[in-house]
């Protein structure tokens, strides 16, 4: 399976669980999701290809 297919997946854990527990997780991502959720996600997805091909794996 491919790894972006999980980043919503990701996301939604890491904002559910922040509401819980207001300190965990980066700040600076839940404040992002936060303001745009389909625009934080699509960036990370974007980022983890990114990282894949400077590592050879696509």
């Amino acid at each position: 399976m491919e790894i972006n297919k999980l980043v919503p997946v990701m996301v939604e854990v890491l904002d559910w669980g922040s509401r819980y527990n207001p300190d965990g997780g980066p700040k600076p991502l839940l404040t992002q999701i936060r303001q745009n959720k389909k625009k934080a996600i699509a960036e990370l997805q974007d980022k983890l290809r990114s990282e894949r091909r400077s590592y050879g794996l696509d």
